[in-house]
């Protein structure tokens, strides 16, 4: 059951990956589809494809991501799971959610351009970012503090539970490399990113119950 809220979002975002997809795959190159490229169209069609994508991601990623830390507390409290109500609560912290993934997201891209050292480092202290803001009631900032002292404090915990997302990443494109469709690989990589995401979340929320 756990893997429902993630399993949903990425089946939503994979549809509306496949229909990009799908634009940029079209092979005809007959005069109509010419000359639908020609009157804008197709251009058209890209961006309102992309926009939903865009927009589905910023709407749903943060109440996915911020339902996970509440769940994995009831389940270590041996409580019911709550879907319902642990999207509701991540809801309401929709956007201090928000701006902690934005801020700290710019911050691990500044520091993997600079060196990939430096962003692999804010990437552990702000590992915890989700469960510190769900699970302490904080706001972007005060959450993005907390994360980083408890990061530290375990960096090397941290590190390794970083490792295990990004294998599984890993094993992920290593298969989708060896598929020709891009359809396939498209809902390969889907499946990979929910059980990425899933997991991610429930290490990242079970150890920051179980030390902070």
């Amino acid at each position: 059951m756990l893997l429902l809220p993630a399993l949903v979002y990425q089946v939503g975002y994979t549809w509306l990956a496949l229909n990009l997809t799908s634009i940029f795959s079209v092979k005809d190159t007959s005069a109509s589809q010419i000359a639908l490229a020609n009157t804008g169209a197709y251009l058209t069609s890209v961006f309102v494809n992309l926009a939903m994508l865009t927009i589905f991601g910023l709407l749903m990623g943060p109440i996915i991501n911020g339902a996970y830390p509440l769940m994995v507390r009831n389940l270590t409290e041996r409580k019911r799971l709550g879907i319902v109500d642990a999207l509701k609560g991540s809801a309401s912290k929709y956007f201090s959610i928000l701006g902690s993934q934005m801020l700290v997201g710019f911050l691990v891209l500044v520091g993997a351009l600079l060196v990939v050292v430096p962003g692999l480092i804010i990437y552990t202290w702000y590992y915890y970012v989700i469960p510190s803001i769900m699970l302490d009631k904080r706001g972007s900032l005060d959450g993005m503090r907390a994360s980083k002292a408890f990061g530290r404090s375990r960096k090397w915990k941290t590190f390794l539970l970083i490792l295990i997302g990004e294998a599984i990443v890993v094993v992920g494109i290593g298969i989708k490399s060896m598929i020709a469709s891009s359809s396939v690989g498209t809902i390969i990589t889907g499946i990979f990113a929910t059980l990425t995401l899933t997991i991610t979340l429930i290490m990242a929320s079970h150890a920051y119950i179980k030390y902070r």
